[in-house]
């Protein structure tokens, strides 16, 4: 019996942009009271590493990048979907149930995927996580200028 997946994309990117809001307005949130005995808190980030980061383009990971990864979570997602019987077979999953499996990994500059772990799910089931962390580490992503933290959700269940 073959198992089916839905999946949906959760990823982190840094944002220069939100970090230097977030500054802004820790330091306009300072600035309203008539108390000044606290000295004005230090900012999160300097200008100068701001600008420095933000000229490092050639760093950055890029949209295409990105979709990249999706696509090839989405072209290899059968291989994941082949788990969900392994569940029921070893009683860890309901027959007509869904399993919603949430996998973090570090993809190394390689394409490698590293650090595999599942990071968040409706029902454990040592089987589908054993099966989806095994497949998900035979795959082989796009080079990358940096490591990337990434995460990925699944929705299991059978045909």
């Amino acid at each position: 019996m073959m198992g089916t997946v839905e999946t949906t994309t959760i990823s982190r990117r840094r944002d220069t942009f939100l970090l230097c809001f977030v500054g802004s307005l820790t330091l306009a949130s300072c600035g309203g009271s008539e108390k000044k005995s606290e000295p004005a808190p230090t900012p999160l980030v300097e200008m100068e590493e701001e600008e420095e980061y933000i000229d490092r383009e050639d760093e950055m990971i890029s949209d295409d990048s990105f979709n990249e990864i999706k696509r090839t979570f989405e072209r290899k997602s059968s291989t994941v979907a082949r788990c969900y019987p392994d569940a029921v077979e070893a009683g860890e999953a309901e027959e007509e149930g869904k399993i919603k499996l949430t996998v973090g990994m570090v993809i190394q500059k390689s394409g490698v995927p590293l650090e595999l772990k599942v990071v968040g799910t409706t029902k454990r089931s040592a089987a589908l996580e054993t099966c989806v962390l095994e497949a998900i580490g035979r795959w082989q992503f796009s080079e990358l200028p940096q490591e990337l933290p990434y995460t990925f959700t699944f929705m299991l269940q059978n045909l």
